[in-house]
């Protein structure tokens, strides 16, 4: 490559980068004023910041090298297994400047130009198609309705789509250069199941085919191809046991477990939108949720990619049967455990028609312990994008690049456009700014009792970040506020409704350990209410929509 060719790839490569985080801030706008406080509203954000910020913590020596934290599911604690390494680990430079929540902001909305520019090095490199072209048919991949769903609900994870790319992109580097490529598919794919283990676990079958493709080198590159997968597969093995481990034994009275069962569907009514269902991938009108706190469950795949790459696949070339086969692929695994058609499981003799992901459950592999199956779309996206650059480096030239960059557009818009009434998120913060830091500045130690204590929504995830604000501990854990889910929330309910119930209810919160109450208008599902801290401790003080009471005594 000469000179002018790379400050050409650079410049589409720097393009593509802007172009992809300048949506993600259109998306955000209300948010980026405060951005240093606030998170975009969402049902995982609030958790996320916890957690990055306690790796963050790990990290620099401000917190023990421990994944048990106190600052958590107060007074037990809880033992963390987080998901999204690398952009914990990403927000590192950005906090002296930021604080943890700007620092995770940042990093989240550079997240789709990141996914963009490993798809971008992976379709050159498996089409041949130029730099614009790729750039035109990697923006619909990091920007689909699955990535913008996972967004827009703060499935910071998900939304991480170069852990798929980035892995594939060093395999097809050790097809022709193992010495380079195999380390760095080593580095990727370690990378890749610490940050998105469901991403991951769809890896093998891509990678399966990417391996294909060293046939057409002879025995050597079949030997190579072989080799990828075995150091793919070993690459694997740390990130699944270290989540294995929470499917293990669990000592009741220890750390909450703060890590949830996957989601596992086989049933009518377990199904929820769990699975790719024909008709909602196929059709251009998603159901969508209403709260701005629930989740997005997406896979409609936007017409105008699909169109083209469908079209265009009898005279594309290189690349299309690799691109075919991660579509197909990634449906068939998205669609769960048994086929759906229409309003139903289909059944044939009786029973149900099995799929693949049955099969591979049979046989001991995980894809379902990620959660749900749907999320294999990714794959299917990233193949309808292959098969459109593709069909661009068979065009070839200035036509092919504007019929990838038109049709790349044309996807991206639909893409926001089929979730638009997710846009833009508003702002949030569990409590006023102003609050946090009197009580982060407030010299007596004292955990904080975050009400109400059941909460079977995702709004109390707000605790979490509240925690981060404060610094002090909370009752608050990354699981939903039920007895079923936190083991030692029924206690800590019966002692709190006594200690408020008590002669002298400052005293008796003391002893367990608050020195803050504070009531979130969030909906109430089980435990004191705010009438009674109120007849315990009097009116408190309303700030900004939150209600709060300071224990009295201990100074």
């Amino acid at each position: 490559m000469s000179p002018g060719d790379r400050e050409k790839s650079a410049a589409v490569a720097l393009g593509l980068a802007l172009v992809a985080t300048a949506v993600t801030l259109a998306l955000h706008h209300p948010v980026l004023p405060l951005a240093r406080t606030h998170v975009p509203v969402s049902a995982f954000h609030p958790g996320h910041v916890f957690i990055f910020d306690h790796i963050a913590r790990m990290v620099t020596g401000d917190a023990p090298w421990s994944l048990v934290t106190e600052r958590l599911a107060y007074p037990v604690g809880a033992e963390l297994r987080p998901i999204a390494w690398v952009p914990a680990l990403l927000t590192l430079p950005f906090r002296p400047l930021l604080g943890p929540i700007g620092a995770y902001n940042a990093v989240v909305w550079m997240s789709p130009a990141l996914s963009a520019l490993a798809a971008w090095g992976l379709i050159r490199r498996l089409t041949g198609a130029g730099p614009l072209a790729a750039a035109g048919a990697a923006l619909p991949f990091a920007l689909s309705p699955f990535a913008l769903g996972c967004l827009a609900s703060g499935q910071t994870a998900k939304v991480q789509l170069w852990a798929l790319a980035l892995p594939l992109w060093a395999a097809s580097v050790a097809l022709e250069r193992p010495r380079l490529g195999l380390p760095l598919l080593a580095g990727t794919v370690v990378a890749a199941s610490f940050t998105s283990p469901s991403l991951t676990l769809q890896l093998p079958f891509a990678l399966g085919l990417v391996a294909l493709g060293g046939l057409s080198l002879g025995w050597r590159g079949a030997a190579r191809g072989a080799g990828a997968l075995g150091v793919a597969a070993l690459s694997m093995l740390p990130a699944y046991l270290f989540f294995r481990a929470v499917t293990g034994g669990h000592d009741p009275d220890g750390p909450v477990q703060a890590l949830q069962p996957a989601l596992r569907p086989t049933l009518m009514e377990d199904i929820g939108n769990a699975i790719a269902r024909l008709r909602a991938t196929l059709l251009p009108f998603p159901e969508l949720p209403v709260e701005p706190t629930d989740t997005a469950h997406l896979t409609v795949l936007p017409w105008p990619i699909l169109v083209v790459a469908l079209l265009a696949l009898p005279w594309s070339r290189k690349g299309r049967w690799i691109g075919l086969g991660l579509a197909i692929a990634g449906f068939l695994l998205a669609s769960g455990e048994y086929l759906w058609w229409a309003e139903g499981f289909v059944e044939v003799g009786g029973h149900l028609l099995g799929l693949p992901a049955l099969y591979l459950g049979r046989l001991g592999y995980p894809l379902s312990d990620s959660g749900m199956y749907y999320r294999a779309i990714a794959t299917t996206t990233l193949g309808l994008s292959i098969l459109l650059a593709a069909a661009a480096a068979r065009v070839g030239g200035r036509r092919g690049a504007l019929l990838a960059v038109l049709v790349g557009l044309a996807a991206t818009a639909e893409a926001v456009r089929v979730t638009a009434p997710l846009w833009p998120r508003a702002p949030y913060a569990p409590i006023p700014a102003a609050l946090a830091a009197r009580m982060a500045e407030d010299p007596v130690p004292g955990a904080v009792l975050d009400l109400p204590m059941e909460h079977h929504g995702n709004h109390a995830e707000g605790y979490m970040l509240a925690a981060v604000q404060h610094g002090r501990a909370t009752i608050g854990a990354p699981l939903l506020l039920r007895p079923e889910d936190l083991p030692h929330l029924a206690a800590l309910e019966r002692d709190v409704v006594a200690a408020l119930e008590a002669e002298d209810p400052d005293a008796a919160l003391r002893a367990l350990g608050f020195r803050y109450v504070v009531w979130h208008p969030i909906g109430w599902d089980g435990g004191p209410g705010e009438a009674d801290v109120a007849a315990a401790l009097g009116p408190g003080t309303l700030e900004e929509g939150v209600r709060w009471w300071r224990v009295e005594g201990g100074e």
